[in-house]
């Protein structure tokens, strides 16, 4: 996993744990948090989705890449 790709997991865990706490400490009724909550973890499903997308399409382009590769005579 690259450092661009370990950032951006990163910032998804952090913004969900960041987004979890907030919630929870916030003044509202216990509803309302449930809401929140609720809508929170399908913005973080969405954004899960999207990167597993974009580092699946990453994958296969790498492994599409290293096939055609000549192999190396060197050895």
């Amino acid at each position: 996993m690259s450092k661009r790709d370990k950032f951006i997991v990163g910032t998804i865990v952090g913004g969900a744990i960041g987004s979890i706490l907030a919630v929870m400490f916030a003044p509202k009724s216990g509803k309302e948090t449930r809401e929140d909550i609720k809508k929170s973890s399908q913005e973080l499903y969405v954004k899960g989705s999207k990167f597993s997308n974009k580092l699946s399409a990453s994958t296969k382009n790498l492994i599409q890449r290293l096939w055609k590769k000549p192999p190396d005579k060197s050895v």
